[in-house]
Order: structure tokens, then sequence, then C-alpha cells
């Protein structure tokens, strides 16, 4: 690597002749890692819902945590019992 940090790589090696770029490897690196780091921010994660029951529930609380339940299922949202 050259002393003003510049790097060189084959952008098209199987072009007859062969293109050659020069380029900054640091400034590659940062476009690579902020490319990276907009397609995580963009990712939806996964979400997992909890409906808890213990032994003293009352029957009308039981019943709407079941509506719960059931609506998540309707959406296809995980839901963990």
């Amino acid at each position: 690597m050259p002393a003003s940090g510049a790097w060189t790589w084959w952008k098209f090696h199987r072009r007859r002749p062969p293109v050659c770029k020069i380029t900054d490897y640091g400034k590659y690196l940062y476009q690579t890692n902020k490319k990276a780091h907009e397609q995580r921010k963009h990712q939806k994660g996964s979400q997992l819902k909890e409906v808890k029951f213990r032994p003293a529930t009352a029957e009308h609380d039981y019943q709407v945590r079941k509506n719960q339940i059931i609506r998540f299922w309707v959406k296809a949202t995980k839901s963990r019992r």
C-alpha cells in the first residue's frame, strides 16, 4: 500500500485490458460499514408477545387474555403462553 493511503484493486478483472481502480481503503471501509449500518437500521426485528396466567387469575381476565392471544395468532405474531 502506498504511503498516501491509496489502495489498488481490480474492478473488472475479466475485461481486456483489465481495469484497475485506485481508491482510499479507509474511505472504502467507511462506506461499506455505513451501508451495512443502513441495512440493519431498516430491518424489522421479530417481536415476541407474552401473556402470563397466574393461578388467581379471574375468569374475566382469563377471557380477555385469551382473546389477546387469538388476536396475536390472527396477525401471525409470535406469542408465548
